[in-house]
């Protein structure tokens, strides 16, 4: 681990099916090769471009190899590591290579120099998306539906995993849907049982049934009843809570 020698930038491209298992099948291939190469896309694109393109195949007991050697970093590598995988930044693949390389060749102290380019930009990756996770799991509202739970978010980043564990046991009796629509992707947890599955056109929920739309409208008669409008901040409110996610809030809707 600790000793590597520095990988040699290559004049390549890598192209994988985007999934965090292939990630770290690319992880791999640089080190088998000792290569480092120019970029990293998820799926082959279009585009025209004069370097070579090696398309990384995921294979599930390379993908354990490496995402061994970084649990033997500790938890605080893992952690950057995955959450900054979530982000949909088009650069992230990069930034992680180089970010690993530096723990592999310096060891895991390496990750504590924040001021570091390598280590700063993955730092950065990872705080956007713990923080949009946060938000959600601050602002994301339920809506009842023939008996089931449902609701509709559209962030940046894909947060759905990591809002898994806090609903699944916010709601352990409960079935329940979360439908991301920036990633046509949906948290399904249905008798017990999680997954997650795909689907190509936005979700809008129907509308609200009559005990829904009942609980709906004396939650905002209570929050009307609490303000004070001489007091109201709207500025303040977009300072603390974006814009963005008022549309989760039941109370902020007309």
């Amino acid at each position: 681990m600790p000793g590597r020698k520095a990988l040699i930038p290559k004049d390549l491209i890598y192209w994988y099916d985007g999934s965090y298992e292939g990630f770290l099948c690319c992880v791999f291939q640089s080190y088998q090769n000792r290569e480092l190469p120019t970029d990293i896309w998820q799926l082959l694109r279009p585009e025209t471009t004069l370097f070579p393109q090696v398309e990384i195949v995921t294979h599930p007991g390379q993908a354990q190899r490496v995402e061994a050697s970084i649990r033997k970093m500790g938890p605080w590598i893992r952690r950057l590591v995955m959450y900054a995988f979530l982000n949909d930044s088009p650069d992230k693949e990069m930034k992680l290579l180089r970010f690993l390389e530096l723990c592999y060749r310096e060891g895991p102290q390496a990750a504590r120099q924040l001021a570091h380019p390598d280590v700063a930009a993955v730092v950065e990756l990872e705080r956007q998306v713990s923080r949009e996770s946060g938000k959600y799991l601050e602002v994301l509202r339920f809506q009842e539906r023939e008996g089931m739970l449902g609701a509709v978010i559209r962030p940046h980043h894909c947060v759905l995993p990591l809002l898994q564990n806090h609903f699944c046991d916010r709601l352990p009796q409960e079935d329940f849907v979360i439908f991301d629509n920036s990633h046509g992707l949906a948290l399904l947890k249905r008798g017990g049982k999680v997954e997650y599955l795909e689907f190509e056109k936005p979700v809008i929920l129907p509308t609200p049934e009559a005990r829904e739309k009942q609980y709906q409208d004396l939650w905002k008669a209570f929050f009307k009843a609490l303000t004070i409008e001489e007091r109201r901040n709207e500025a303040l409110q977009r300072s603390n809570l974006p814009k963005r996610y008022w549309e989760y809030l039941t109370e902020m809707q007309p």
